[in-house]
């Protein structure tokens, strides 16, 4: 079975446009791992399609005991030192996505999923607290939103009431519980972050402040930046003090990357699915939470989670189509398989910090690059290494700052003002250029 058309054409549009983009993109170095990155979902897609009977729904049901099992293990080993950053950042917990707001992304997910199962027992009551209290220990004030939000709306949809009665109620005698904890330790890193939420918040500000730079960079760019061209460009036409990767919104974020035709794509199936009678009101409980939990973060800069709403969206009907030349295939799929294991152990030799091993695989990674300029001492190495970043993404304010340096050391006056000038340009709120500059 193939699925919809609509479907596969907004999943494999995404890896698309990153290979194009390699034309037009502010960092060509970084563009092939924005295609490989992206290449599992059209691959998954089609992975469940190619099964008989109801994977998708065994999938679904299998999440919720994921997400229990990944919040008892990151809870317990993120009190083990040595592990602590594994599973913990900023005392808030982060599961195995290692930032804390996919972690409560997933868990949210889990939890759509058992509050809208007809069939719902009294040990999901318990997976949907520990579910609720990895949330809380998470410290995502928009997943704590949407949980309650789930639980209030679960009462009215689904039959069987009281064992979801049973179900919201515990989740409130949770949180009041974890509210009292924190006021009277308090202690603010994880779940007591709830009791500083506001309107005036850097945290919505922040947002808001992304948004508003990157809108017009949007409109100027039909086509997209490319993978990470936004954390390279930001400088450039950010109007406030702010160093982000990612924009904190994945619509913006798809448009900014890949370009308008994969976010069109991506709405109109979000849209289609949504009022498909296809959809199961858990299906389309866990699209609506994930959907909106992603307008205020980027969780689907992590795969997984983009696997989790393929699972949710409708992908039927699909035809009939039989494989042929089985082996060429299978061939094609392996070779696939392998090259993605090589480029993600460069990425996983730059994540260890050892950008050394990273750009013995792939030389033209510009992040290890980077890092490798940092640590150059010699004056003529660091420009070497700095023409090289160049060659690849002429944005990086960092190898412009080198060069400068270099330029000087030769008493090139003029030629260090030229590049020190161009990295004011690109990081106009870094005051230890200015100071590096005086």
């Amino acid at each position: 079975m193939l699925p919809c058309p609509v479907a596969l054409l907004a999943t494999a549009s995404v890896p698309v446009m990153f290979l194009l983009s390699e034309f037009w993109a502010v960092d060509r170095g970084m563009t092939v791992y924005g295609f490989f990155k992206t290449l599992p979902l059209p691959l998954f897609l089609l992975c469940i399609h190619q099964e008989k009977g109801c994977v998708r729904e065994r999938l679904l049901s299998w999440l919720p005991d994921i997400g229990t099992g990944m919040m008892l293990i990151s809870a317990a080993f993120s009190r083990i030192p040595s592990l602590t950053s594994f599973f913990s950042v900023n005392h808030r917990l982060a599961g195995f996505f290692q930032y804390p707001n996919a972690f409560a992304a997933f868990l949210l997910c889990c939890m759509a999923i058992l509050l809208f199962r007809e069939n719902a027992g009294k040990y999901d009551v318990v997976k949907l607290l520990l579910l609720f209290l990895g949330i809380l220990l998470s410290g995502s004030r928009t997943a704590l939103f949407l949980a309650l939000c789930l639980g209030a709306v679960c009462l009215f949809r689904v039959k069987k009431k009281k064992i979801h009665f049973l179900m919201t109620g515990s989740m409130v005698l949770l949180l009041a519980a974890g509210i009292a904890l924190a006021c009277l330790s308090g202690n603010f890193a994880s779940f007591g972050r709830i009791l500083t939420a506001s309107v005036q918040s850097s945290t919505l500000l922040g947002r808001i402040l992304y948004a508003q730079d990157a809108l017009p960079v949007i409109l100027k760019h039909p086509l997209g930046l490319g993978y990470l061209g936004y954390r390279f460009l930001q400088g450039s036409f950010q109007t406030g003090v702010y160093s982000v990767t990612y924009i904190h919104n994945e619509l913006l974020q798809l448009m900014l990357d890949a370009g308008w035709i994969p976010a069109i794509l991506w709405v109109y199936l979000i849209g289609r699915s949504f009022f498909s009678c296809r959809i199961t009101d858990q299906r389309r409980a866990l699209m609506l939470v994930l959907c909106i939990h992603s307008l205020f973060d980027f969780d689907f800069q992590f795969t997984f989670l983009g696997f989790v709403l393929i699972l949710a969206v409708d992908t039927d009907p699909g035809t009939v189509h039989t494989i042929s030349k089985k082996a060429l295939w299978s061939a094609v799929a392996a070779g696939t398989g392998l090259v993605c294991i090589y480029f993600g152990m460069a990425a996983g030799f730059y994540s260890l910090n050892r950008p050394e091993y990273a750009l013995r695989l792939y030389p033209f990674h510009t992040l290890a690059l980077m890092d490798e300029l940092v640590e150059e001492g010699d004056t003529d190495r660091m420009e070497e290494c700095a023409d090289r970043i160049l060659s690849l993404n002429e944005s990086v304010s960092l190898a412009h700052s080198a060069k400068a340096r270099a330029a000087f050391s030769h008493g090139a006056v003029k030629r260090m003002m030229e590049h020190k000038e161009l990295a004011l340009s690109l990081a106009p709120y870094s005051l230890d250029e200015y100071l590096d500059y005086f």
